[in-house]
C-alpha cells in the first residue's frame, strides 16, 4: 500500500471499499498477461508498469496546463507547471 501512495501521490483508498468479490474480468486478464504461473518478479513488472502509466498521465497534464498557462502569459502558472513537468520527468527518467 505504502508504494500505491508514494506512485499515486494520495493515500490509498479505505480497505473496506475494496472488500468484495475480485472482478472476474480483471483476473481473467491478469491471467492472460502473467500467465497461471507469474514469474518471481512479476509483482515488480506489474509495480514499474502502473508507476509508468501514472506518471505518464501526469506528465501530459502537466503539458496541458504548461501550454495553457504560456497561452495566458501567467509567469506563476508557467512556473509551477514547468516544475511539475520536471519533476515527473525526472521520475520518468529514473525508471528505465
Amino acid at each position: 500500500i505504502s508504494e500505491y501512495s508514494r506512485i499515486i501521490g494520495a493515500p490509498p483508498p479505505h480497505l473496506e471499499d475494496l472488500a468484495g468479490e475480485v472482478d472476474e474480468r480483471l483476473l481473467f486478464e491478469a491471467g492472460l498477461a502473467f500467465g497461471e504461473t507469474p514469474s518471481a518478479d512479476a509483482g515488480d513488472d506489474l509495480r514499474k508498469m502502473f508507476e509508468r502509466a501514472v506518471l505518464t498521465d501526469g506528465l501530459h497534464l502537466a503539458t496541458v496546463e504548461l501550454r495553457r498557462a504560456e497561452v495566458t502569459g501567467d509567469e506563476g502558472a508557467i512556473k509551477e507547471a514547468a516544475h511539475i513537468c520536471k519533476e515527473l520527468s525526472a521520475r520518468l527518467a529514473a525508471l528505465h
